[in-house]
Protein backbone atom coordinates (compact mmCIF):
# COMPACT_ATOMS: atom_id res chain seq x y z
CA UNK A 1 0.00 0.00 0.00
CA UNK A 2 2.84 2.39 0.89
CA UNK A 3 4.58 1.69 -2.44
CA UNK A 4 1.35 2.32 -4.37
CA UNK A 5 0.79 5.63 -2.56
CA UNK A 6 4.37 6.67 -3.29
CA UNK A 7 3.99 5.85 -6.98
CA UNK A 8 0.72 7.79 -7.15
CA UNK A 9 2.37 10.83 -5.55
CA UNK A 10 5.30 10.64 -7.97
CA UNK A 11 2.93 10.38 -10.95
CA UNK A 12 0.82 13.26 -9.63
CA UNK A 13 3.92 15.43 -9.22
CA UNK A 14 4.92 14.73 -12.83
CA UNK A 15 1.41 15.61 -13.99
CA UNK A 16 1.59 18.88 -12.07
CA UNK A 17 4.71 19.76 -14.08
CA UNK A 18 2.98 18.80 -17.34
CA UNK A 19 4.53 15.37 -17.89
CA UNK A 20 2.98 11.91 -18.19
CA UNK A 21 4.51 8.93 -16.38
CA UNK A 22 6.20 6.83 -19.09
CA UNK A 23 8.97 4.86 -17.37
CA UNK A 24 8.93 2.14 -14.73
CA UNK A 25 10.14 3.23 -11.30
CA UNK A 26 12.56 0.42 -10.47
CA UNK A 27 16.02 1.99 -10.16
CA UNK A 28 18.13 2.69 -7.09
CA UNK A 29 19.70 6.08 -7.79
CA UNK A 30 22.65 5.88 -5.40
CA UNK A 31 23.97 2.88 -7.34
CA UNK A 32 23.56 4.73 -10.65
CA UNK A 33 25.54 7.79 -9.53
CA UNK A 34 28.15 5.69 -7.71
CA UNK A 35 28.81 3.59 -10.82
CA UNK A 36 29.16 6.72 -12.97
CA UNK A 37 31.61 8.36 -10.55
CA UNK A 38 33.55 5.05 -10.58
CA UNK A 39 36.65 5.76 -8.50
CA UNK A 40 38.17 2.43 -9.59
CA UNK A 41 38.44 3.64 -13.20
CA UNK A 42 38.84 7.36 -12.57
CA UNK A 43 41.82 7.27 -10.22
CA UNK A 44 44.09 4.93 -12.22
CA UNK A 45 43.38 6.94 -15.38
CA UNK A 46 45.09 10.06 -13.98
CA UNK A 47 47.39 8.46 -11.40
CA UNK A 48 50.58 9.36 -13.30
CA UNK A 49 49.25 12.88 -13.87
CA UNK A 50 48.73 13.21 -10.12
CA UNK A 51 52.23 11.97 -9.32
CA UNK A 52 53.73 14.60 -11.63
CA UNK A 53 51.53 17.51 -10.56
CA UNK A 54 52.21 17.66 -6.86
CA UNK A 55 52.84 14.03 -5.99
CA UNK A 56 51.42 12.03 -3.07
CA UNK A 57 50.72 15.01 -0.79
CA UNK A 58 48.58 16.82 -3.38
CA UNK A 59 46.88 13.57 -4.41
CA UNK A 60 45.88 12.69 -0.84
CA UNK A 61 44.97 16.11 0.53
CA UNK A 62 43.65 17.35 -2.81
CA UNK A 63 41.21 14.45 -2.80
CA UNK A 64 39.98 15.49 0.65
CA UNK A 65 39.54 19.13 -0.42
CA UNK A 66 37.77 18.32 -3.69
CA UNK A 67 35.54 15.72 -1.99
CA UNK A 68 34.53 18.29 0.63
CA UNK A 69 33.55 20.95 -1.90
CA UNK A 70 31.86 18.36 -4.12
CA UNK A 71 29.76 17.34 -1.14
CA UNK A 72 28.90 21.00 -0.53
CA UNK A 73 27.70 21.25 -4.13
CA UNK A 74 25.65 18.10 -3.67
CA UNK A 75 24.12 19.33 -0.40
CA UNK A 76 23.23 22.78 -1.70
CA UNK A 77 22.04 21.74 -5.13
CA UNK A 78 20.56 18.27 -4.81
CA UNK A 79 18.74 18.44 -8.14
CA UNK A 80 19.36 18.47 -11.87
CA UNK A 81 21.87 20.96 -13.33
CA UNK A 82 19.14 22.45 -15.56
CA UNK A 83 17.11 23.27 -12.46
CA UNK A 84 20.18 24.78 -10.75
CA UNK A 85 20.84 26.99 -13.76
CA UNK A 86 17.22 28.16 -13.85
CA UNK A 87 17.14 28.98 -10.14
CA UNK A 88 20.40 30.99 -10.34
CA UNK A 89 19.26 33.00 -13.36
CA UNK A 90 16.81 35.83 -13.77
CA UNK A 91 13.36 34.53 -14.60
CA UNK A 92 13.46 35.78 -18.20
CA UNK A 93 16.84 34.10 -18.79
CA UNK A 94 16.03 30.81 -17.03
CA UNK A 95 15.01 28.80 -20.15
CA UNK A 96 18.14 29.83 -22.05
CA UNK A 97 20.39 29.13 -19.05
CA UNK A 98 18.85 25.67 -18.64
CA UNK A 99 19.21 24.95 -22.37
CA UNK A 100 22.89 25.96 -22.44
CA UNK A 101 23.60 24.03 -19.23
CA UNK A 102 21.92 20.93 -20.61
CA UNK A 103 24.00 20.93 -23.78
CA UNK A 104 27.25 21.61 -21.92
CA UNK A 105 26.37 18.77 -19.55
CA UNK A 106 25.79 16.44 -22.49
CA UNK A 107 29.07 17.44 -24.15
CA UNK A 108 30.88 16.94 -20.83
CA UNK A 109 29.42 13.45 -20.43
CA UNK A 110 30.53 12.58 -23.98
CA UNK A 111 34.04 13.85 -23.23
CA UNK A 112 34.23 11.93 -19.95
CA UNK A 113 33.05 8.74 -21.67
CA UNK A 114 35.74 9.22 -24.30
CA UNK A 115 38.37 9.65 -21.59
CA UNK A 116 37.22 6.50 -19.81
CA UNK A 117 37.25 4.53 -23.07
CA UNK A 118 40.78 5.75 -23.78
CA UNK A 119 41.92 4.71 -20.30
CA UNK A 120 40.26 1.31 -20.72
CA UNK A 121 42.07 0.79 -24.03
CA UNK A 122 45.38 1.66 -22.35
CA UNK A 123 44.77 -0.82 -19.55
CA UNK A 124 43.77 -3.58 -21.96
CA UNK A 125 46.83 -2.99 -24.13
CA UNK A 126 48.98 -3.16 -20.99
CA UNK A 127 47.42 -6.44 -19.89
CA UNK A 128 48.08 -7.91 -23.35
CA UNK A 129 51.83 -7.50 -22.74
CA UNK A 130 51.70 -9.67 -19.64
CA UNK A 131 51.59 -13.44 -19.15
CA UNK A 132 48.29 -15.19 -18.55
CA UNK A 133 49.22 -18.42 -16.72
CA UNK A 134 48.05 -17.17 -13.33
CA UNK A 135 47.47 -19.83 -10.67
CA UNK A 136 45.53 -18.55 -7.65
CA UNK A 137 47.14 -19.24 -4.29
CA UNK A 138 46.68 -17.60 -0.88
CA UNK A 139 49.91 -15.68 -1.47
CA UNK A 140 48.94 -14.27 -4.86
CA UNK A 141 45.21 -13.83 -4.35
CA UNK A 142 45.52 -12.00 -1.02
CA UNK A 143 48.18 -9.60 -2.23
CA UNK A 144 50.55 -7.75 0.06
CA UNK A 145 53.28 -5.31 -0.95
CA UNK A 146 56.83 -6.47 -0.03
CA UNK A 147 57.56 -3.06 1.51
CA UNK A 148 55.58 0.10 2.15
CA UNK A 149 56.31 3.78 1.78
CA UNK A 150 56.44 5.88 4.92
CA UNK A 151 53.56 8.04 6.09
CA UNK A 152 55.78 11.08 5.48
CA UNK A 153 56.13 10.11 1.81
CA UNK A 154 52.39 9.63 1.32
CA UNK A 155 51.13 12.65 3.25
CA UNK A 156 53.93 15.22 2.79
CA UNK A 157 55.93 14.50 -0.39
CA UNK A 158 55.50 17.14 -3.09
CA UNK A 159 56.64 16.36 -6.63
CA UNK A 160 56.81 18.78 -9.54
CA UNK A 161 57.24 16.54 -12.55
CA UNK A 162 55.74 18.99 -15.01
CA UNK A 163 59.09 19.52 -16.73
CA UNK A 164 62.85 18.88 -16.49
CA UNK A 165 64.60 19.87 -13.26
CA UNK A 166 64.47 23.63 -12.89
CA UNK A 167 61.98 24.02 -15.74
CA UNK A 168 58.72 22.73 -14.25
CA UNK A 169 55.62 24.82 -13.75
CA UNK A 170 56.63 25.36 -10.12
CA UNK A 171 59.89 26.97 -11.20
CA UNK A 172 58.42 29.00 -14.03
CA UNK A 173 55.27 30.05 -12.20
CA UNK A 174 54.48 28.80 -8.69
CA UNK A 175 54.06 25.57 -6.76
CA UNK A 176 50.54 26.78 -6.02
CA UNK A 177 49.79 26.47 -9.73
CA UNK A 178 51.11 22.89 -9.69
CA UNK A 179 48.83 22.10 -6.75
CA UNK A 180 45.79 23.60 -8.51
CA UNK A 181 46.29 21.62 -11.71
CA UNK A 182 47.07 18.55 -9.60
CA UNK A 183 43.54 18.71 -8.18
CA UNK A 184 42.31 17.53 -11.58
CA UNK A 185 42.88 13.92 -10.44
CA UNK A 186 40.12 14.26 -7.85
CA UNK A 187 37.94 16.63 -9.89
CA UNK A 188 37.96 14.33 -12.93
CA UNK A 189 36.92 11.36 -10.78
CA UNK A 190 34.26 12.94 -8.56
CA UNK A 191 31.89 13.85 -11.38
CA UNK A 192 28.66 12.38 -12.70
CA UNK A 193 26.86 12.36 -9.36
CA UNK A 194 24.02 14.38 -10.92
CA UNK A 195 22.96 11.17 -12.70
CA UNK A 196 20.56 10.62 -9.80
CA UNK A 197 18.72 13.79 -10.80
CA UNK A 198 18.49 12.69 -14.43
CA UNK A 199 16.97 9.34 -13.48
CA UNK A 200 14.39 10.40 -10.89
CA UNK A 201 11.48 9.41 -13.13
CA UNK A 202 12.67 5.80 -12.82
CA UNK A 203 12.69 5.55 -9.02
CA UNK A 204 10.17 5.64 -6.21
CA UNK A 205 9.76 8.64 -3.92
CA UNK A 206 11.68 10.71 -6.47
CA UNK A 207 11.63 13.94 -4.46
CA UNK A 208 13.84 12.35 -1.80
CA UNK A 209 15.55 9.55 -3.75
CA UNK A 210 17.28 11.92 -6.17
CA UNK A 211 18.81 14.03 -3.40
CA UNK A 212 19.79 11.03 -1.29
CA UNK A 213 21.35 9.35 -4.33
CA UNK A 214 23.54 12.38 -5.01
CA UNK A 215 24.74 12.78 -1.43
CA UNK A 216 25.33 9.07 -0.81
CA UNK A 217 27.23 8.54 -4.06
CA UNK A 218 29.54 11.47 -3.32
CA UNK A 219 30.16 10.34 0.26
CA UNK A 220 30.81 6.68 -0.53
CA UNK A 221 33.00 7.51 -3.54
CA UNK A 222 35.02 10.02 -1.53
CA UNK A 223 35.79 7.51 1.23
CA UNK A 224 36.52 4.55 -1.06
CA UNK A 225 38.60 6.69 -3.42
CA UNK A 226 40.73 8.05 -0.59
CA UNK A 227 41.50 4.55 0.68
CA UNK A 228 42.30 3.41 -2.87
CA UNK A 229 44.78 6.28 -3.19
CA UNK A 230 46.33 5.41 0.17
CA UNK A 231 46.73 1.78 -0.83
CA UNK A 232 48.40 2.60 -4.15
CA UNK A 233 50.74 5.27 -2.76
CA UNK A 234 51.85 3.20 0.24
CA UNK A 235 52.52 0.27 -2.11
CA UNK A 236 54.93 2.13 -4.43
CA UNK A 237 58.18 0.13 -4.42
CA UNK A 238 60.33 2.21 -6.78
CA UNK A 239 59.23 5.82 -7.32
CA UNK A 240 61.40 6.38 -10.40
CA UNK A 241 60.01 3.26 -12.12
CA UNK A 242 56.48 4.30 -11.20
CA UNK A 243 56.97 7.80 -12.62
CA UNK A 244 58.41 6.36 -15.87
CA UNK A 245 56.80 2.90 -16.14
CA UNK A 246 57.83 0.59 -18.96
CA UNK A 247 54.16 -0.26 -19.54
CA UNK A 248 53.09 3.38 -19.58
CA UNK A 249 50.72 2.79 -16.64
CA UNK A 250 51.96 3.61 -13.11
CA UNK A 251 49.22 1.54 -11.46
CA UNK A 252 50.29 -1.47 -13.52
CA UNK A 253 53.88 -0.87 -12.41
CA UNK A 254 52.84 -0.79 -8.75
CA UNK A 255 51.03 -4.11 -9.19
CA UNK A 256 54.03 -5.63 -11.02
CA UNK A 257 56.37 -4.57 -8.21
CA UNK A 258 54.10 -5.87 -5.46
CA UNK A 259 52.39 -9.04 -6.71
CA UNK A 260 54.31 -9.94 -9.87
CA UNK A 261 53.16 -10.34 -13.45
CA UNK A 262 50.60 -13.11 -12.89
CA UNK A 263 48.97 -11.29 -10.00
CA UNK A 264 48.90 -8.06 -12.01
CA UNK A 265 46.82 -9.68 -14.74
CA UNK A 266 44.17 -10.64 -12.19
CA UNK A 267 44.15 -7.21 -10.53
CA UNK A 268 44.01 -5.34 -13.83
Amino acid sequence: MHVENTLEKDEAELARMGYKQELKRELGLMQVSFSIISVITGLPSLFLYGLNTGGPAVMIWGWVVVAFFTMMVGLSMAGGPYFWAAMLSERKNAPLASWITGWFNLLGQVAVTTGISFACANFLSTVCTLKSDFVPTPKTTIAKAPTHQSAKFVFQTFIDGTGPAGEGWGDRASNVYVVLVGLLLAQYTLTGFDASAHMTEETQNAAMAGSVGIIMSIGVSAVLGWFLLLGLLFSIQDLDKTLAPATGQPVTQIFLDTVGENGTIVLM
